[in-house]
């Protein structure tokens, strides 16, 4: 839901606008919360990598499904 709303709200128009949107709700609620693992509670960096990159495929592809979705669905106008 955050993630669609966030694309509407950029109007995002195209695959890259999808990346772009799945690229910063990863940076915004990944990224922090793995960083935190490996500082404070001295996880190994393999770890944390394996971990990052799983997410990071995730959230790209699910920005993509949204992304083919809205167009599937969006209104035409002719």
């Amino acid at each position: 839901y955050v993630m669609q709303s966030v694309a509407v709200a950029l109007s995002v128009y195209n695959l890259v606008g999808a990346f772009v949107v799945g690229l910063w709700c990863w940076v915004g609620f990944v990224l922090p919360v793995f960083i935190a693992l490996v500082l404070w509670e001295q996880k190994p960096f393999g770890y944390f990598l394996i971990h990052v990159l799983y997410w990071f495929v995730s959230f790209i592809s699910i920005a993509m499904v949204l992304f083919y979705v809205a167009q599937l669905f969006a209104p035409t106008y002719s």
